[in-house]
């Protein structure tokens, strides 16, 4: 069986020493209100400085730590399943590195609205 999952990861301050945001930070960035946008070249500028950097150690640890939760979190609930089904098949958890990276989104303070 194949399973597949998604997890937002946010942060703040540099790359260099992220600040990881919990998950009520994360869900009130899904309800704040855009103040606008950056210029085009800007953006592609900033995300062309940081990307690179999502590779230092201390993202990777960040992002094997979540994938390893994530992944106990998958078993249990497969195997809670399988148990109310009554089909004992022993099931595993294999991850696969590196991750897949779908969408890096840079939002800067906006004048506090």
């Amino acid at each position: 069986m194949l399973v597949e999952s998604l997890v937002v990861l946010g942060f703040k301050g540099k790359p260099e020493a992220p600040v990881f945001l919990t998950d009520a930070e994360i869900d009130d960035l899904w309800n704040a209100t855009p103040s606008g946008n950056v210029a085009g070249g800007q953006a592609e500028l900033i995300l062309n400085q940081q990307i690179p950097k999502f590779s230092e150690p201390v993202f990777k640890q960040r992002l094997e730590q979540i994938m390893e939760e994530e992944g106990a979190r998958i078993l249990e609930s497969h195997q809670r399943v399988r148990s109310i089904v009554a089909g004992k098949q022993e099931l595993d958890i294999v991850l696969h590195l590196p991750i897949d990276l779908i969408s890096l989104n840079v939002l800067l303070p906006g004048g506090g609205q």
